[in-house]
């Protein structure tokens, strides 16, 4: 927790005591305001105890820049009801609200108040750099200490960028210690400032490394107190109110492994201290996890009964009090449209406010916004926001929501004004029209199926992407598809107007028994949200920037939520639509729209906004160091030059003794159909010379599982060496099995090309199968590449070519991750040395590393020797170990 220190002055703090011990430490109200040059507090006044009059009074008072401060007689600093109407009043209005304990030594700042701009205490750039010199901290602390000269000059990169509020582009190869050289100038920086400074990275695994690694190494050495947390969304969290609702009828499920997993997870909330599910040994199936998920649509918030002892709301009170946030870009892009839809950069939205903005792994930031700042709406979805209201158990018993509501009306009826009439609303309108919906859910994605899918496409079983461009739209089965869509949007607007009408009523009936309808209610409430989003997000997907969207019929459901979900005609940019559909599947059916460029969404919610934003990765260049393809994607060029600066940093290995590139040219090319089949013996007898230890990388799951089927049993039947395959388990299993197996192979596609810490004798060959194009036929790129091409450009040398080097790099990267890490790396893609463009793949990999190029034979024989040196040092460390 910060100190108090932090935010009231001494003078402040004596005021506070003072006027506590003489109320006997009974509640009070000050409001707080800082003369200060730091922004601390110094001038307190009492206002009010805590009465029934208090809220009015605090709501007229306080201007901006005040303080609402309120001790907790308790030492617990939770908030009160009225603690979170005050937040709620003031949030975005520049006042802030803060928590005190009667001792007034702990303080919790609920929201924040907004401070005038000061002058930012700059950083000693040099100072900075001596805590990872010879004789600073991190040297005395760590035997063996080497400084590296690259961690050295990315630290003063992020200290001038932090300085001056630039951008920062800065590629940092594995072993240069990035984390560290951002996170030392963003800690120094935080508390100098008393500005948070968020981390947002893209996988699980760096998080938890910055978090439970570099964190706690960093407070040990450098001796400076701060509060860092990792952020997760809210859907990680355990909701004890659903847990208690859903977890007490398993039958309620219909499988049997559903009902035990439920029933695990019972058990499993008696003991977790976190609610955190990623501390679970085994991750339920998401649809027995969102049965006890919290979510924003059904939160009752500080009217729950469960709210003190609530997971997220503890999580989110220590993010309040930190000064680091690392989350993840998902979370982040979440806030920042919160943000943008209220224009509030000053308070907290999803998130806490921070000023500065580290994203590590920013290679990935185009693909996580596109997701983001795009929507989709799926069957499933619909099915899942009406089951809410209505479904079947186990023993084929209608429950929900709706069902619920009318026996509580039944079991309540003498306190309840008018519940025979609201009774029979439910079961003589509701409910029918519910199933009707569920029923029409089902008629819709069959006859849109129908209009997509042939009687021929549908004896193979594939996933099908259909693109929404002009010409689908003029002589395909368009004004059908469209017809379909935005009758099923109004049938579900309907519903929604009628659930709200019905939940009004409800809310004025139920005053007398308030306790016993607050959690359906509030339920019933995220329903009609659900239900209200998806309908409005079909209707978008049909509504063609074209068409001029008629206002006059607006529903009331229309006018609630198009603030929220309908972007700005003005400010929205060019959307790509597409259909996602299964051939034999008529139920799997996703809308889903993504915008064509995001550099100037990130323009607007990012670089205008933020006074500082560093990007890293080990990835960010093409050849030459070029950083043109990555800084044009995220919209870099859209910024002052003056405020963009890029730097590259080496990885410090010695790539010429540590590994090998392997390249055979007597194979097929990899678009020929026999590729795969013709390459098996080659792999096996590479995998054979590296004794397993390796990485097979395909780019489709074809591959994939083609190439795990044939090698897996030989290599177990010949070699003894076991086979892991992505899809067989979950990704951190397989990896501990890969640790932990040393000589097994893991055959893997996307996700194990980047990510992956794999280090030592357990990984010493990769084995890359082709070079990792993106699919030119899927609707996003596809459209990219349009794009590019009717502005004059070629899309495969400025698009295609650039986006897969920096994952061929992120591919190579995998072998090695530390000084004590040697192999090989084998390419299997010819085209690599026999197209012009294959030298901007091999241009961008570390300088120096020996290739073998030629026949397979000779590319075989050079692994052999690789490896058989390899095994001669391991061989003599070993002996030199059992001495």
């Amino acid at each position: 927790m910060p100190i108090i220190e932090h935010y009231l002055t001494e003078s402040a703090q004596l005021q506070l005591r003072e006027s506590l011990q003489r109320v006997e430490g009974h509640e009070l109200f000050f409001l707080g305001r800082s003369t200060q040059k730091d922004g601390r507090i110094d001038a307190i006044r009492q206002i009010c105890r805590a009465s029934p009059r208090a809220l009015m009074m605090l709501y007229s008072l306080p201007q901006t820049g005040d303080v609402i401060l309120h001790n907790l007689p308790t030492g617990q600093l939770i908030p009160t009801q009225v603690d979170e109407k005050l937040s709620h009043r003031f949030n975005g209005k520049g006042v802030g609200v803060f928590l005190i304990n009667n001792e007034v030594s702990e303080l919790y700042p609920l929201l924040e108040p907004q401070r005038e701009e000061t002058e930012a205490v700059e950083l000693d750039e040099e100072a900075m750099a001596a805590l990872l010199g010879e004789e600073g901290p991190l040297a005395e602390s760590l035997p063996n200490y080497e400084k590296r000269q690259e961690q050295i000059e990315l630290l003063s990169q992020v200290v001038r960028a932090f300085n001056r509020d630039q951008v920062l582009m800065a590629e940092a190869g594995t072993g240069t210690g990035k984390s560290l050289a951002y996170l030392i100038p963003a800690i120094y920086w935080a508390r100098k400032n008393r500005e948070r400074v968020l981390i947002s990275t893209n996988t699980i695994n760096l998080q938890e490394q910055i978090y439970l690694k570099d964190i706690p190494f960093l407070k040990r050495v450098l001796g400076e107190a701060f509060e860092a947390v990792l952020v997760k969304g809210r859907s990680n969290y355990l909701c004890l109110r659903k847990l208690h609702q859903n977890g007490a009828d398993p039958d309620n499920l219909d499988e049997y492994e559903d009902r035990f997993q439920l029933q695990r997870l019972v058990k499993w909330a008696k003991r977790t201290a976190s609610g955190d599910r990623s501390s679970l040994k085994e991750v339920p199936k998401q649809q027995v996890w969102s049965l006890v998920s919290a979510d924003a649509d059904t939160c009752q918030r500080s009217r729950c009964e469960y709210y003190n002892s609530c997971f997220y709301y503890i999580a989110r009170r220590r993010q309040m009090k930190a000064d680091l946030l690392i989350t993840n870009h998902h979370v982040l892009f979440a806030d920042l449209a919160l943000r943008e839809a209220s224009d509030n950069y000053h308070a907290a939205a999803l998130l806490p406010p921070y000023k500065r903005i580290v994203l590590d792994e920013s290679h990935n930031i185009e693909d996580a916004g596109s997701s983001f700042l795009g929507f989709q709406v799926t069957r499933g979805g619909i099915t899942r926001a009406l089951a809410m209201l209505l479904k079947f158990n186990r023993r084929r018993e209608e429950i929900g929501l709706l069902v619920t509501l009318a026996q509580l009306l039944l079991n309540n009826h003498r306190f309840i004004k008018d519940s025979e009439q609201l009774r029979r609303q439910v079961l003589e309108h509701l409910l029918p029209e519910v199933r009707n919906q569920r029923q029409q859910a089902l008629r819709r994605s069959e006859k849109i199926h129908n209009l997509l899918i042939s009687p021929d496409e549908e004896q193979f079983d594939n996933t099908m992407k259909i693109r929404v461009t002009q010409s689908f739209v003029e002589r395909g089965p368009w004004s059908g598809l469209q017809e379909l869509g935005m009758h099923w949007a109004r049938d579900l607007h309907t519903l929604c107007e009628a659930l709200m009408r019905f939940a009004s009523h409800m809310e004025e009936a139920t005053q007398q028994v308030e306790k016993q309808f607050v959690g359906p209610l509030m339920d019933l409430a995220g329903a009609i949200n659900r239900i209200g989003n998806a309908a409005s997000t079909l209707e978008m997907f049909f509504t063609l920037p074209t068409e001029e969207s008629s206002h006059a019929d607006k529903t009331l459901v229309d006018a609630a939520i198009d603030a929220v979900v309908q972007p700005d005609p003005e400010e929205e940019e060019e959307l790509v639509r597409w259909i996602e559909l299964r051939t034999k599947d008529s139920h799997l059916i996703k809308f889903q729209a993504a915008p064509l460029e995001i550099g100037a969404s990130l323009e607007r919610m990012i670089y205008d906004r933020f006074g500082s934003v560093v990007f890293t990765s080990a990835t960010l260049a093409t050849e030459k160091k070029d950083f043109s393809y990555i800084g044009h994607r995220l919209g870099l060029n859209l910024i002052p030059e003056s405020r963009f600066d890029t730097a590259c940093y080496p990885s410090p290995f010695d790539y010429p003794k540590q590994a090998l590139i392997g390249i055979p040219t007597d194979v097929l090319s990899p678009k020929d159909p026999a590729f795969d089949v013709n390459i098996i013996d080659f792999i096996f007898e590479s995998l054979r010379l590296s004794d397993g230890r390796a990485f097979v990388l395909s780019t489709s799951f074809k591959q994939l599982h083609f190439l795990y089927e044939k090698l897996a049993p030989r290599l177990k039947a010949e070699l003894g060496i076991e086979s892991l395959c992505q899809g067989k388990a979950q990704r951190h299993v397989l990896l501990k099995k890969k640790i932990d197996d040393e000589r097994s192979v893991l055959f893997g596609t996307d996700s194990f090309w980047e990510g992956v810490d794999v280090r030592g004798r357990a990984l010493q060959h990769v084995i890359l199968m082709r070079l990792p194009f993106r699919v030119p036929s899927e609707p996003l790129i596809e459209a990219r590449m349009e794009s590019i091409e009717t502005k004059g450009g070629n899309s495969f040398l400025e698009y295609t070519v650039p986006a897969a080097t920096i994952k061929f790099k992120q591919g190579f990267g995998r072998l090695i991750r530390s000084q004590g890490d040697h192999g090989t790396v084998l390419i299997l893609d010819k085209r690599v040395v026999e197209k012009r463009y294959g030298q901007r793949f091999l241009q961008a990999l570390p300088e120096g590393i020996p290739r073998v190029i030629g026949p397979k034979q000779q590319v075989l024989h050079a692994l052999a020797d690789f490896h058989h040196r390899l095994s001669s040092v391991h061989a003599e460390e070993d002996q030199t170990k059992s001495r």
